[in-house]
């Protein structure tokens, strides 16, 4: 990691850390919002008010305690740290050594109790005895009925217990109460959490209630001074979303329960790691086998009271496949963001070479289970499994870049799964389960439904989504695993887009015609008449500027980018004849294509106008004589980025209503892998000129204003940068940290290996329309240095063992194909100049005979 320049530390403080002030040590508080928590970043939210974002030494607190408040800021000097809550499977960094991280893989606490129904405290009790008081209260909760598992949407109706100060106490409906009565905050409350009434909390209500929405519990129905306690809930009806029964795990269907159940009837799914998932504020009890403690004034523990303190410690497994036990929370610290590459002991993988190998058939590669690893050398100890899924091979130390985890089987501790082993069962709900260890043989320990705790091979499992309930996959516990039908591989990023508000300028250098001019745009090309296009390929050839209808072309602001250099034989931009170069369909990712009318034909004579004559370098277009509504474009990775050198092929189609509607693009990716946080792996490019992206109003589509021009130049300077991890939806803010910067350098040695695969794959199929463009670059382009400066690259000590490990062979190959194209590019030229010698001489005797 260079020194250069000086780098953040990581952040003191997280959101749901529990806090205190230096000089009020007596308040508790949850961080409720920091500067560097990624949904603060505007990227995210089009409407996202700037003056929100918090500077990078404040955090925002929300108190525990009355009276009831605003959440509060504060800089990060005037906060101590109390505790910091983890769950099994978070991933957690090294205190001491920077590149290394970890998994939680167990949790334990110790709180501090408060009855809540006076003052009575209960100190230091191991929080594994403790289990929810009220279940119901956490929304999102499993629960089973009838052979039918699903989560917990509401509360429909629920009955309130109420105690008067002349120890009378009455039950009411908890919608009559919010009518009837004026809820104060308790001490205890933590306005974090509470989405309802709750035991603890203060009524006033008048001198007496109505009979008729009051049921009293004790002969006395005085309410004293009308002050009452909330000492008590009793749920009567639970509104559920069901997800699924064992049919899910190919076992029998069962009848769909009723959305409205009641809570007698139902079966909640009571987690062993339960007491991980406890925050202050809770309202907790004590386990049915627990030995009950008494309180501090001698009388037995009450059957509902309030976290008023935590401290948690957890165990954790390094990547190295070391344990450490008993380590404070507080000690550990949080990773802004994790490497997309890093693995852990444990972790189902599979040899794609870094993503390098083409996919044909996903079932034909290893997969192994992640033994160790060494972050700094990005190295890992692998055992692989047989073809058969059912030996482990010997360990092998493989490189990250060579392995990634496989997409199918990332189950983590706490990971909700299904089990089909049990799907004969559905009653037992042994069928679900929550995974709670993960062990090097590529077995997990699943916690199930019915209180038992069993192992299973990872691909015996079926992840399930935390959120919906919903299966993650399509054919879910089939014998042939969790791929799909084609054996494609599912991308977990799809969603991961990049906006960068620097987007922005390149819309600016546009000419800002108004919404009105705009809409005349448009609407005086909306002309349907369709086009014969052996015509229209005649008339695209003109180099004019102006618009056939008279209007002038519209162009970016691109004085600053300098021309296109000139490469003998070969245009910028150029339209392909059939007769010279067929183009075969099959070859294309846009096969059909868009009906041409006189209006679209006027916009690509625009276009190809602007193409002609604006083109920066190392851009190149072509269009085809058979194919008007569709270009590809070639861009070269500019110097100093991770893509210095490597092309980048596009498909761009125009719609039938171009330019009202920006055209389709396509990335046509050849390294295998993910290049950039725009640029997906299928194809997709996002951005929010595109409309594929939700940046804002300014950077979208205009009419009338954008152009193909602008999107590739958006492309070659706001998409292939210097440091394209930072292009991740809110990774923007963690540059200058130490965390940002180590995580840009992992991405940069896996985006320029990606590169070059890429590179080689063109070179050695290249698209017959774009060969001689190709060749011509390599040999007598800026990309004829490439030959020298890559195994320079090689003995740059910055990279790191596991890269030159994968980047070696890579670059060899291309070094290898970048000789053979010089060598038939100087044969190609000796023959040519022994063609004009002889031509020169025949001439020469001729004119002699003469």
């Amino acid at each position: 990691m260079s020194n250069r320049t000086t780098r953040r530390a990581g952040p003191r403080f997280h959101s749901e850390d529990l806090v205190t002030l230096a000089a009020s040590p007596d308040r508790v508080g949850i961080i409720s919002r920091t500067h560097h928590d990624p949904d603060d970043d505007e990227d995210l939210d089009p409407n996202y008010d700037p003056a929100f974002n918090l500077a990078p030494d404040d955090v925002e607190i929300s108190w525990t305690g009355s009276p009831p408040a605003a959440p509060q800021l504060y800089k990060e000097s005037e906060v101590v740290l109390l505790d910091r809550y983890f769950l099994p499977g978070d991933i957690v960094l090294h205190p001491t050594n920077p590149t290394m991280s970890g998994t939680v893989i167990e949790v334990e606490g110790r709180a501090d109790l408060k009855d809540v129904r006076g003052s009575a405290t209960l100190d230091d009790v191991d929080m594994a005895l403790l289990e929810f008081k009220y279940p119901f209260l956490s929304v999102g909760g499993i629960l089973f009925k009838d052979g039918w598992c699903g989560r917990l949407h509401d509360v429909s109706k629920c009955k309130v217990q109420i105690m008067f100060s002349t120890g009378a106490v009455c039950e009411i409906n908890e919608a009559d109460l919010e009518m009837h009565a004026h809820i104060e905050f308790g001490d205890e409350h933590n306005s974090l959490s509470l989405d309802r009434v709750q035991p603890g909390l203060i009524v006033r209500v008048r001198r007496t209630f109505h009979d008729h929405v009051t049921r009293w519990l004790t002969e006395s129905r005085s309410t004293g001074s009308g002050v009452g306690l909330i000492i008590d809930l009793h749920a009567e009806q639970l509104d559920v979303d069901w997800a699924f029964d064992t049919a899910a795990v190919n076992g029998p269907p069962l009848p769909l329960p009723d959305q409205l159940v009641d809570p007698q009837a139902v079966k909640y799914f009571r987690s062993s790691l339960e007491h991980a998932t406890m925050f202050v504020g809770n309202l907790v009890q004590f386990r049915a086998h627990a030995d009950t403690p008494r309180l501090a004034d001698g009388r037995d523990a009450t059957p509902c009271y309030r976290l008023v303190k935590t401290r948690t410690f957890a165990t954790v497994r390094w990547q190295d496949g070391t344990v450490q036990h008993g380590m404070r929370a507080t000690e550990l610290k949080i990773p802004l963001a994790v490497d997309e590459t890093a693995l852990w002991p444990g972790d189902i993988c599979w040899n794609r070479q870094g993503q390098l190998q083409d996919l044909e058939d996903a079932n034909d590669l290893q997969v192994g289970v992640v033994q160790s690893v060494d972050p700094a050398r990005r190295l890992a100890i692998v055992r692989w499994f047989d073809a058969a899924w059912e030996n482990l091979g010997v360990p092998e130390t493989c490189s990250l870049y060579q392995i990634s985890s496989h997409p199918n089987f990332t189950m983590d501790l706490a990971d909700r799964v299904l089990v089909a082993a049990h799907k004969e069962s559905p009653r037992s709900y042994a069928w679900f389960g929550e995974v709670v260890r993960i062990a090097l043989d590529g077995t997990r320990d699943v916690f199930l439904a019915n209180g038992q705790t069993e192992t299973h091979r990872f691909d015996q499992l079926t992840l399930v989504d935390p959120t919906e309930m919903g299966p993650l996959e399509d054919e879910l516990g089939s014998e042939d695993g969790f791929l799909d039908e084609d054996g494609n591989m599912v991308d977990p990023s799809d969603e991961e887009w990049m906006t960068d508000d620097d987007e922005a300028a390149a819309l600016s250098g546009s000419n800002d015609h108004g919404d009105e001019e705009d809409e005349e745009r448009v609407s005086r090309d909306d002309d349907d008449e369709p086009m014969d296009v052996d015509a229209a390929t005649t008339t695209t050839g003109t180099t004019t500027t102006a618009a056939a209808d008279g209007d002038t072309e519209v162009e970016p602001d691109l004085a600053s980018a300098p021309a296109a250099p000139v490469i003998p034989g070969e245009e910028p931009f150029d339209v392909v004849d059939d007769d010279d170069t067929p183009l075969d369909p099959a070859t294309l990712h846009f096969k059909d294509a868009t009906p041409m009318t006189a209006a679209l034909l006027r916009q690509i004579r625009k276009q190809h106008a602007a193409l002609r004559t604006g083109l920066p370098h190392g851009i190149y277009v072509r269009t085809f004589a058979s194919r008007l509504d569709l270009l590809v474009a070639l861009v070269f990775g500019p110097d100093d980025t991770p893509y210095a050198g490597a092309p980048f092929l596009f498909e761009i189609q125009l719609p039938a209503d171009y330019p009202r509607t920006p055209p389709s693009v396509y990335f046509m990716n050849r390294s295998g892998g993910r290049m950039n946080p725009n640029l997906h792996e299928d194809g997709k490019v996002c951005l929010s000129l595109l409309g594929t992206w939700h940046g804002k109003s300014y950077e979208s589509w205009n009419p009338s204003t954008s152009t193909i021009l602008q999107l590739l130049v958006s492309i070659q300077g706001l998409v292939l940068v210097k440091h394209p991890y930072f292009l991740e939806p809110g990774y923007g803010k963690y540059q200058g940290t130490s965390d940002g910067a180590q995580n840009s350098r992992m991405y940069n040695e896996r985006v320029r290996i990606l590169s070059l695969k890429g590179t080689v794959a063109y070179l050695e199929r290249p698209p017959a329309y774009l060969k001689s463009t190709l060749d011509a670059y390599y040999t007598r382009g800026a990309g004829k240095d490439l030959v020298d400066s890559i195994p320079k690259e090689l003995e740059d000590p910055s990279w790191t063992e596991g890269a030159k490990v994968m980047m070696r062979p890579v670059a060899e190959k291309m070094v290898c194909k970048l000789k053979a194209l010089a060598e038939e590019a100087a044969k190609a030229e000796e023959g040519e100049s022994k063609e004009g010698e002889d031509a020169r001489a025949a001439a020469a005797d001729e004119s002699s005979e003469q």
